[in-house]
């Protein structure tokens, strides 16, 4: 009693019941919380891989149809370049005449390099392509030709966009050329492309690309014919 008198704290057992009861009730909001975030970045990465799932799950069922549709066209070298889906909206499929890309084994040097400055490939992929132009290597599509240079699958929309394995043709048909092939020269020299690397169209061998509102995808490569020998030749 005289200490206390003297203003020495007294702490009374229930004042530190109370504050171990604080404590203990502040950690747990502290992992409740941490609880809740983490389960909210899980939910959030669920829902993102789910939507992504189904995006990529609607792009091949529009493929299916999209490479369906052109088959029974059945009008070869006849088929337009440009024709909506039917039965969905705002669904167009462009077809491109392979003989407007670059054969990425069969196309002189200096377009084949016009291809590969375009790429922006390291060091170790152009080195690696050398070695694969060299090796006359039998990869059948350009999915098999990155994974032989190194390649990533981010570079196969922008490869596709300009070249091909299967046209065999030295050069490109400049009047089924796509843009993208044409800005490879408007790039170099802007006089468009030189004759030395000029070739025919291949009419019957085209890829299938599917638009569907903003986003441009490609279906494949496909063989088309008047009669039954159409082929889905590549899907990536």
């Amino acid at each position: 009693m005289q200490e206390a008198a003297r203003g020495s704290p007294v702490h009374a057992p229930h004042a530190r019941r109370h504050g171990y009861a604080l404590i203990v009730v502040l950690g747990a909001l502290v992992i409740l919380a941490f609880l809740a975030s983490h389960s909210s970045k899980t939910l959030l990465a669920e829902h993102q891989s789910g939507r992504a799932t189904q995006e990529l799950q609607q792009r091949q069922a529009l493929s299916m149809d999209a490479v369906t549709y052109v088959f029974d066209l059945a009008l070869g070298a006849q088929t337009p370049a440009r024709l909506p889906l039917p039965g969905h909206d705002d669904v167009w499929v462009e077809l491109v005449d392979l003989g407007g890309l670059v054969d990425l084994r069969t196309a002189r040097s200096g377009l084949a390099a016009q291809v590969i400055d375009a790429l922006d490939l390291t060091a170790d992929q152009e080195r690696r392509f050398r070695n694969w132009q060299r090796a006359s290597r039998d990869e059948a599509d350009l999915s098999a030709f990155l994974r032989a240079i190194g390649g990533t699958p981010d570079q196969l929309v922008a490869l596709s966009r300009v070249a091909t394995l299967r046209s065999g043709r030295p050069g490109v048909a400049p009047q089924q050329a796509p843009q993208a092939v044409l800005d490879l020269f408007s790039e170099a020299d802007g006089a468009g492309v030189p004759a030395a690397f000029t070739s025919q169209p291949l009419r019957t061998l085209r890829q299938v690309w599917v638009n569907r509102g903003g986003a441009r995808w490609l279906a494949g490569e496909v063989r088309l014919a008047d009669d039954s020998s159409g082929a889905w030749l590549w899907a990536p």
